[in-house]
């Protein structure tokens, strides 16, 4: 017995000797918490963190996109274990190894995101020419991004022109840049429709106003200074476009914009005049109105007002439909239109009806419509943005 007892003693000793020198990777309440505040949405929040304890010391490793999440963790440890040293190894985003130029803007036509840094990685998104982007990490060739909207992926260093701080600043300060608005624009060496293609040109596009000519062409230039010749019928001023955001309007000229989709196809991930996903569609449709939604279905259900749809006289043109199991579960978007009827890319852009009588009902999506919202409104739930009002990402 006495024998048996030394033994589960010197056990007792070799496991705990064990345990003093090996680390222990730690799930810490801390870490959840911390994510829950600061980084809920892995889709526009980087914050993925791993704290290894060794006897009295913490040691944080991994990446953050906010320093106000990383100072809140590390205070929160330290006050939950004040008789611990914390080593912080916690990669800040932006990272060094972008160098010194974390801004950007994309220069071409439409510029694929994907969510690993290769080609072949599934494409989440894209971004049009002239979106202005954060340079967070890089890999190789290949740069981790966030939009105006927030959305963070990666992006190929062909896919944009690099900027710092000064040139960031001085791009917002231009009042001489013109927006692309109609569908089908070119960029063409002369001004002249018969010239050479320099560069095609998206509905949202932004360029930089370089002259006018007598011709009716703008010159204008690419992010990364291509110069070349757009029709002035084809564009406008920004950022004193005059978007419309009289609510009394804004409605017609969303479903008006949306129809000139009518028929493009449908891409996941795609977000231009080429081929969309469903909320790339509402997203472009939006943008070219004045107005940044978020990049997908889940996440534009966060903003406006709760409208019963039980009636659909409660509804009116411009309101966004939500699709899915419930509301916590989205997985598609479309825009209505008025007379029980909503636009939305499914297959490819075209319009259905919620009315069963009607010979265009789409029985699916009556059936899985969980959520209604107005967005247009303003002081009426979470606003949606403005691309040239209060918006520090296009207008300084």
């Amino acid at each position: 017995m006495k024998r048996l007892i030394i033994l589960a003693l010197l056990t007792v000793s070799i496991v705990s000797s064990c345990e003093n020198s090996i680390d222990v990777v730690v799930v810490d309440p801390v870490v959840e918490r911390t994510i829950e505040i600061f980084a809920p949405d892995k889709r526009t929040d980087i914050f993925d963190v791993e704290v290894l304890k060794r006897r009295k010391e913490l040691f944080l490793s991994g990446t953050s996109s906010d320093t106000a999440a990383t100072n809140y963790l590390i205070a929160e440890l330290k006050k939950e274990n004040p008789e611990f040293m914390i080593e912080n190894n916690i990669r800040q985003l932006p990272d060094s190894v972008v160098g010194d130029k974390h801004w950007a803007l994309v220069q071409l036509s439409v510029a694929p995101m994907r969510a690993e840094p290769r080609f072949a990685s599934e494409m989440v998104s894209q971004a049009i020419m002239g979106t202005p982007i954060r340079l967070l990490d890089k890999e190789g060739e290949w740069y981790r991004i966030q939009t105006p909207d927030g959305y963070i992926a990666w992006m190929n260093q062909t896919g944009f022109y690099p900027l710092d701080e000064k040139e960031m600043l001085d791009w917002k300060k231009n009042q001489r840049r013109i927006i692309v608005t109609a569908i089908g624009a070119k960029l063409y060496s002369e001004p002249d429709v018969n010239s050479q293609v320099v560069s095609d040109l998206v509905q949202g596009a932004i360029l930089n106003f370089e002259g006018f000519t007598e011709a009716g062409f703008y010159q204008a230039s690419t992010p990364d200074g291509t110069v070349g010749y757009v029709s002035v019928n084809f564009c406008d001023s920004f950022p004193n476009k005059d978007f419309i955001y009289d609510v009394s309007v804004a409605g017609q000229q969303i479903v008006d914009a949306a129809k000139q989709h009518l028929g493009s196809p449908y891409l996941w991930g795609g977000m231009s005049e080429k081929a969309m996903d469903c909320s790339g569609f509402t997203k472009t449709v939006f943008f070219n109105q004045g107005y940044i939604l978020e990049r997908d279905a889940s996440q534009q259900a966060r903003y406006g007002a709760p409208i019963k749809f039980d009636n659909l006289d409660n509804l009116k043109a411009g309101d966004l439909l939500f699709f899915g199991r419930d509301k916590e579960h989205i997985t598609h978007v479309g825009i209505y239109i008025g007379n029980n009827r909503f636009i939305h890319d499914s297959g490819m852009v075209k319009i259905n009806s919620l009315n069963q009588k009607d010979e265009d009902y789409n029985e699916k999506r009556h059936k899985t419509l969980v959520l209604a919202k107005e967005v247009l409104g303003l002081n009426k739930g979470q606003p949606i943005k403005y691309i040239t009002k209060g918006n520090s990402w296009y207008c300084d």
